[in-house]
Formats: structure tokens, sequence, C-alpha cells
């Protein structure tokens, strides 16, 4: 699913008149998983932006957190993480873990197991987009979709289910072939005694 912002209309800023020499940035965006956003600074206003920030919560501890993110004009990315609520703190201290210039596309995945999702259940990771020229256009996502080890793990479990029940479909007919042969026995030996029977059966004696 993608959405489509105009960044002034993404966040709360309230400017009566812009000074044309005052650089300012767009505040962090929490963005949801599993969706594509797309940042447009496309209006006259705009181009007072700089840099723009956004920042993800993984929701799910047993799946990396994968990022992409692409522009129309070259910036600076710089993307950290913190265990904690509020970014610069003490207890939520960012880590940095990716620093590029003059990129227009950048991809990463950040393992589940290296950042121990699970333990970390409140790690949130920071994404700084700067140094770019209006108008420009950013597009974002942070997906956790299945990895390969899952589709991995889906294979063999179907797989297994599947020889499982061809297993027991063997079993079972094996099972009837062998009732159907001893029937065949008994009829065999019942027809022979009938035979025999008829051969040797008569009238009595005088």
């Amino acid at each position: 699913m993608i959405y489509h912002f105009l960044a002034l209309n993404c966040v709360s800023l309230h400017f009566k008149k812009m000074v044309p020499d005052v650089c300012l940035s767009v505040p962090a965006d929490n963005l949801l998983i599993d969706y594509q956003f797309t940042f447009s600074l496309l209006q006259e206003d705009d181009h007072h932006y700089t840099a723009i920030n956004f920042m993800a919560t993984p929701e799910q501890s047993n799946k990396n957190l994968d990022m992409s993110i692409n522009a129309s004009n070259n910036f600076n990315l710089n993307i950290t993480w913190s265990i904690g609520s509020t970014a610069g703190t003490i207890s939520g201290e960012e880590v940095p873990i990716v620093s590029k210039t003059n990129i227009q596309e950048h991809r990463d995945s950040f393992s589940c197991e290296k950042f121990n999702f699970r333990v970390n259940s409140n790690i949130t990771f920071y994404v700084y987009v700067s140094n770019f020229s209006w108008p420009i256009k950013i597009q974002i996502a942070f997906s956790q979709h299945n990895s390969i080890m899952d589709l991995v793990q889906f294979f063999v479990t179907f797989f297994s289910c599947f020889l499982s029940l061809l297993l027991v479909a063997a079993v079972v007919w094996k099972v009837k072939q062998t009732c159907w042969a001893s029937r065949r026995r008994e009829v065999g030996h019942i027809s022979s005694a009938v035979v025999i029977f008829g051969n040797h059966g008569g009238v009595p004696g005088r």
C-alpha cells in the first residue's frame, strides 16, 4: 500500500511567515511497517526545508526489518537506532549505523537477531535525510516480509506433510491389497471345496 503526502500536511508545523535565509527540517514521523510513503516537497514554501527525519519501530520480533529509500535529488543519509521511546535522551541514546553522502537511493536490512528485537521490544530506528535541494520527492518504506528462511521452513513443512500423507496412503493401499488377496484366497478355497464335494458327492449307495 502506498501513501502520498505533502510535507507540510504530514507534520504539525505552523509558520505564519517563512524567512528565506533560514533552513528548516521536518520533524520525525513514525512510519507504519509494510507501507510505502511518498513525501513531496514541491510547493513554493517548501524550498526552505533542507532535512526530513523518519523513525520506525519493528512490529514483529522474529523478522528482520528491511528499509528502502529513494529520492528525485541527491541527499545525505544517516541512520541510527536506540532503545527507548525518546530520541536524544540518555535512555534513548542513538547509535549510528549508516552514514552516506550524495546518494539517491539506499536499501538496508536490520537483523532481528543482531539488534535483538525480542528483548529490545521498544527499539526504534531513525532515518535522517538532509542536504537536499528543492523540489524533491522522497519515497521510503519499512517492511518485515517473510524471509528466505521462512519460505524454506514453509516448503520443508509442506513437503514433510505431503510425504507423510503419501506414506499413510501407501500403507492403507498395502493393507487393502493384503485384505483383498486374503479374501480372494478364501473364496478360492471355498470354491475348491465346493468342486471337490460336487465331484465326490451323489446319491448314497443302495
